[in-house]
Formats: C-alpha cells, sequence, structure tokens
C-alpha cells in the first residue's frame, strides 16, 4: 500500500508543477521510485493526478468552458475549432507513444532529447520575443486567430508529454508563443487544452486495466488517489491564476528566459 503521505506530496507537486515546464510524470516517477511504487502503477498515478487539475482549469475557466460547450455561442467556433484539431493531434502522437514506442525505447533518453530540445525552443523564443518588440509595433494574435496546421502542431506537442520526463504544458506553452500568439492567451489555450487530454488519458487507463494490461490506481487505492487529486484541484487552481497574473504585468520573454532556466534546472536534477 502506498501511504497517504506520498499521495500528499503527490498531489501538491501536481498542481505547481503542471502548469510549469518541468514534467509532473517526471516528478511522480522520482517520487514513486523514493518509495517503491511500482512501476505499473506509476503512469495510472500521473493520469489521474492529471484528473485533478484538470477541475481547476473547469472551475477557472467555468464561464468560457460553457460558451465552448455551447454549440449556439457562436464567437466561440474558432476557440472550439482549435481545440478539436489540436486534440486530434495529440491522439494521433500520444496514443501510439502510450501503446508501442515505450515500450521499443529508452524512456529516459526519449524524455532526454525532447526536454534539451525544449530548452532550445525557449531560448530561441524568448530572443525571437525580444527581437519582435524591439523591431515592430505588430500586434501578437489572439488564440481565435490561430490557423487549423497551427493547431495540429500544438496539439501533437502535447501528445509528446505523455512520455515521463517530458513537460506537457512547457511543450504547447512553446508551440503557442512560437505561433505568435499573445502572453496570456498562450497560457490559457495551455490550460484549456489539458482538459480533453486528460479526459483521453484515463479512458486509456482505464482501457488497459479492462484488458488487463495494466493496474488502475482508481481501483487499487482509491482513497489515496481521490485525497491526490482534491489537493492537484486545489493547488492548481491558484497556481494557474498566479501564472496568468504574471503573464498581464511582466515581459513574457523575461518569462520564457525563466522557463528554460527551470527547465534546465529540472534536467540537471534529474540527470
Amino acid at each position: 500500500m502506498i501511504p497517504l503521505l506520498v499521495f500528499i506530496v503527490l498531489g501538491i507537486s501536481q498542481g505547481i508543477l503542471e502548469w510549469l515546464p518541468v514534467s509532473s510524470e517526471g516528478q511522480i516517477v522520482f517520487i514513486g521510485n523514493l518509495f517503491d511504487i511500482e512501476p505499473s502503477l506509476l503512469l495510472s498515478i500521473a493520469f489521474w493526478l492529471h484528473f485533478g487539475t484538470m477541475i481547476s482549469v473547469l472551475v477557472l475557466f467555468r464561464e468560457k468552458w460553457k460558451l465552448i460547450i455551447n454549440l449556439e455561442a457562436k464567437e466561440y467556433d474558432p476557440i472550439r475549432r482549435f481545440l478539436i484539431i489540436s486534440t486530434i493531434g495529440t491522439g494521433i502522437v500520444g496514443v501510439p507513444v502510450k501503446l508501442f514506442l515505450l515500450e521499443i525505447f529508452n524512456e529516459e533518453s526519449v524524455a532526454l532529447t525532447i526536454m534539451i530540445i525544449l530548452i532550445v525552443a525557449l531560448v530561441m523564443t524568448g530572443f525571437l520575443l525580444k527581437f519582435q518588440k524591439s523591431t515592430s509595433d505588430r500586434v501578437p494574435k489572439k488564440l481565435s486567430e490561430i490557423s487549423d496546421f497551427e493547431s495540429f502542431l500544438i496539439g501533437c506537442a502535447q501528445g509528446l508529454s505523455i512520455i515521463p520526463g517530458v513537460s506537457r504544458s512547457g511543450s504547447t506553452v512553446t508551440a503557442l508563443i512560437l505561433t505568435k500568439i499573445e502572453s496570456e492567451e498562450s497560457f490559457e489555450g495551455s490550460f484549456l487544452m489539458s482538459v480533453p487530454a486528460v479526459l483521453g488519458a484515463i479512458t486509456l487507463d482505464l482501457f488497459d486495466y479492462l484488458r488487463g494490461a495494466s493496474d488502475s490506481i482508481i481501483f487499487y487505492q482509491p482513497f489515496g488517489i481521490l485525497l491526490a487529486i482534491g489537493i492537484a484541484a486545489i493547488i492548481g487552481y491558484f497556481t494557474m491564476q498566479y501564472l496568468i497574473k504574471i503573464a498581464r504585468t511582466v515581459d513574457f520573454s523575461n518569462i520564457v528566459f525563466v522557463l528554460a532556466g527551470i527547465v534546465i534546472l529540472y534536467v540537471i536534477l534529474v540527470s
């Protein structure tokens, strides 16, 4: 049995790290190894902890989600289209990775390679934003102006985050910034994208359990994981609000450089 203290630590970590460009799955694997949690349960724990931060997204953006779900709210058609197309991209990349690639390749080397690519992308993005700000008065794009192709590519970037060690938020925020979406909407777009992705991951977890391919933490230790989900939802709600506030008031190129520094520190610590 996994101690309840471990679930509490995992819930707090998920609520904070889900929105930063470090891998919440990676920290779950790290903590799980410290406490000798069965490897077959680690990915299941990661999926269900994301359900907690998904709840925080639904609560914080509840009015926006009402309009997204309401098909009569035509002004939200572009956002709805973005979420559908990006989710398709996530599924096309994420499902094969979940079912096949992690059994073939070494997880640590794949994750490290992608995280290095993320570092380079963040640093380049920071310089691009600095250059753009100093040479152009062009207004950044809104999320509703994103193209279908860009939406698909951003979804593919999110699909890679199923690999333990690859950051979902880091991948999606970087991709959104590179498509020249304004800083606050890049965060919001990443937050909104997490909802269908998490629902898909949980569906995969339950499917694997039903076909006997792996254990599911929701059946193995339901009270512990539900406690962790609740903690992740509460912490995640306040962490999101803080990040959005920062994005509104601070030069976002400086934030990008800080995020790159966090990723570099993370890679050094876990390597």
